[in-house]
């Protein structure tokens, strides 16, 4: 029996400036993102950040927290900046092991840069 974890998020985004123009039906944008990774024995099972207690763990090539990486191709892809493979490929060997926070902070820098602001998450 092959044991798996999957996350799906959807995020909003919208432009910054005056007031609150997505409610407003201004300039708004839609990521929605998933994750999926099979559960092995001798991993860490991280989930949002927070390692949690079970006998196995998501196999991947970073810390392979599905709640992160789905939030990190949310953010990216409603920003129009591609996915999180295209910035954190898995034959990079910076990311071999790599805490997953690291990925949805550097997601969240090039949101700013493009002056756009999380309106809502829903994961």
């Amino acid at each position: 029996m092959k044991v798996m974890v999957a996350i799906g998020v959807l995020v909003i985004l919208s432009a910054c400036g005056g007031g609150d123009s997505s409610r407003l039906g201004g300039d708004m944008r839609i990521g929605l993102g998933y994750d999926i990774h099979k559960l092995v024995p001798g991993r860490k099972f991280v989930l949002g950040g927070i390692e949690i207690p079970f006998d196995k763990g998501p196999l991947g090539h970073s810390d392979g927290d599905c709640l992160f990486h789905a939030l990190t191709d949310a953010l990216l892809g409603a920003a129009g900046l591609g996915d999180i493979g295209r910035h954190f490929p898995d034959n990079d060997p910076r990311w071999k092991g790599a805490d997953s926070s690291l990925f949805l902070k550097e997601a969240a820098a090039l949101i700013r840069g493009k002056t756009l602001k999380i309106e809502n998450i829903d994961a």
